[in-house]
């Protein structure tokens, strides 16, 4: 009689043992059986995955054929020419640019001064209920 732990054709396994047999961590094989990408068998309180569905998962997995274009290399604190092409992006960088320079709207002034007038006067406020 041989060993269960021992034994290589297991009818099911544990989801430690199943991310075990892909490199994978114990996390990992929940993380599938929660995604519903793996069946699972339950009860007594154990959670068994079926040999078949193993072998289901590598049935309809692909061949790896690695990227076709390799990606641009970009120098640290560089953008990628794309994303600066982008005019959305380039009007946000000017936006913050004048927020950074001090160039602010006459809008956002006025909000400015009516939030310093309005903490003002609850400072004041505030001061006589002390005193």
């Amino acid at each position: 009689m041989s060993d269960g732990n021992t034994d290589p054709e297991k009818v099911a396994l544990t989801p430690a043992e199943f991310a075990s047999l892909f490199g994978k961590s114990q996390s990992w094989g929940y993380r599938q059986l929660y995604a519903g990408k793996v069946k699972a068998l339950t009860g007594y309180g154990r959670v068994l995955i079926p040999a078949s569905e193993v072998e289901r998962l590598l049935e309809t997995s692909g061949r790896y054929l690695g990227n076709d274009i390799p990606p641009k290399k970009v120098k640290a604190g560089q953008v990628p020419e794309e994303v600066e092409r982008d005019p959305s992006r380039r009007s946000w960088k000017q936006a913050l640019r004048k927020r950074r320079n001090g160039n602010r709207s006459k809008q956002t002034e006025n909000k400015l001064n009516g939030m310093n007038s309005l903490r003002q006067s609850a400072l004041k406020k505030l001061n006589r209920s002390r005193g």
